[in-house]
């Protein structure tokens, strides 16, 4: 209640610090109590120490004997210069209340995400507006303009304050500045509840597109079969991040297109049951082995022969196949060669006979190299190759493997240091799972988030 002494309080909180400034000037004794703009100090304990000083005695507080008589001194000062006249029961209910009511809690607070954002941003010196507030099916894009004077790139640091202004995990702020109606803002993106299914539907299917799911702004994001840019895939993401989910409805729009084959190697039996005329499916190490050795000899006829293929290669589970496939000396040819001539006796005298002699004549390739054989020179015959691992380690997606992978999906990881191996920058390890998406790719400039589609069954 706002009665006298309330507000004789609430103007020596208010004022006071000013009159105490000025007065320090010329005033060596002088010890600061309030400093409200102090990031290092509990503003709630602060409080409690300001009222201690108006209603207690140097005996109330912790302070050696030979400190005491100075301490004491001082506390006399503080009291003369304050309103001394405050009455101590209304000090004393603040000092009771204070900390329910100067706490603020911007994860509870009755404020929209968007005023969340920029009071948060003020209070570190920075000011910002909310310009747009974009919707999407797992996450939401909160477009800021950036007042001039302030830095952009500082507001990167600030990622975990947002977070836990808005009550999520953690946020992804783009590298790169989003255009859109004709200007540029800061994007943060911010996971929600899903509370909607991107259903896998034909109408996002324009010629040989494949679509890979829906930006927050609605756009179709897209794979370009014919786009000699973007010939092969690699997708990346742990478990339940829906690596799998996308290659399901991949599949069902290569089907709507019309491929002459698809090929999925499956060392972990996801797709066994998959059911297509035009679908082969291999999941024991061996037949993917022979497999992909017979794809490369096809391919070098078709390039003799000048004849283009319409074939999609979908490699589940790569790194793991390449891990179990053989290697070493167990790729070595051998066979029964002619090393000499030996004697024996006939029942017509002695002759020669050859001798023979079981030695390597030769080194077949590895899955890997047939693999690598296959992405280089296949992209200009009309291969087109999905590969896809749950392992984002340098030493399973190497330079070249990157290199013969210019479009780049990653699901969401459970470290930093995946996201960056994948697309050469973090974010992913934020993302939200069941489909939620970034994407590298020359269709677009810098990474897009997306929702990927959602294909029931086969």
């Amino acid at each position: 209640i706002i009665d006298v002494n309330t507000r004789r309080l609430y103007e020596a909180l208010l004022y006071e610090p000013l009159r105490r400034m000025i007065e320090a000037v010329s005033n060596p004794d002088y010890v600061y109590l309030i400093n409200d703009n102090d990031a290092f100090v509990d503003k709630a304990e602060l409080y409690e120490f300001w009222a201690q000083t108006q209603i207690s005695e140097v005996d109330s507080f912790h302070i050696p004997e030979s400190k005491k008589e100075l301490v004491s001194k001082r506390l006399k000062k503080i009291r003369d210069s304050s309103l001394a006249h405050i009455d101590p029961k209304t000090i004393k209910t603040f000092q009771d209340n204070a900390s329910h009511f100067i706490q603020f809690d911007l994860s509870t607070a009755n404020m929209t995400p968007s005023e969340k954002i920029e009071h948060l941003l003020k209070t570190f010196g920075l000011n910002t507006s909310v310009a747009h507030v974009v919707e999407g099916y797992s996450s939401d894009s909160y477009l800021l303009e950036v007042s001039a004077g302030n830095s952009i790139n500082s507001i990167n640091r600030y990622k975990l304050d947002i977070a836990s202004a808005l009550n999520v995990s953690n946020v992804r702020i783009n590298k790169e500045l989003t255009i859109h109606n004709g200007r540029s803002y800061l994007s943060i993106e911010s996971p929600k509840h899903r509370d909607k299914i991107l259903y896998f539907d034909p109408k996002y299917l324009q010629g040989r597109k494949i679509p890979i799911g829906l930006d927050n702004f609605g756009n179709t994001i897209i794979w370009d079969l014919d786009n000699h840019s973007t010939p092969h895939m690699l997708v990346c993401g742990a478990t339940g991040s829906g690596k799998s989910a996308l290659i399901i409805s991949m599949l069902g729009y290569a089907e709507l297109i019309g491929f002459d084959n698809i090929v999925i190697f499956d060392p972990k039996y996801e797709f066994a049951s998959y059911q297509h005329p035009k679908v082969q499916v291999f999941s024991d190490i061996e037949e993917i082995e022979e497999t992909i050795e017979k794809l490369v000899a096809e391919m070098q006829d078709f390039a003799k022969s000048g004849y283009k293929t319409k074939t999609l290669v979908v490699f589940d589970e790569f790194a793991d196949a390449v891990s179990q496939s053989k290697s070493g000396k167990e790729l070595d040819i051998k066979e029964m060669v002619e090393v000499g001539q030996r004697k024996v006796k006939t029942p017509f005298g002695d002759a020669l006979q050859p001798k023979m002699e079981l030695r390597v004549t030769g080194t077949k390739k590895s899955l890997e190299e047939n693999l690598k054989i296959l992405l280089q020179k296949g992209r200009s015959i009309g291969y087109r190759i999905v590969a896809a691992t749950q392992r984002a380690s340098v030493k399973v997606i190497t330079g070249d493997a990157k290199v013969n992978f210019p479009v780049q999906i990653c699901f969401r990881v459970p470290k930093e240091i995946d996201s960056k191996v994948v697309l050469d920058e973090a974010g992913a390890e934020s993302l939200s799972g069941m489909g939620d998406g970034l994407i590298n790719s020359p269709e677009y400039l810098g990474i897009r988030r997306f929702q990927s589609f959602f294909k029931p069954n086969f």
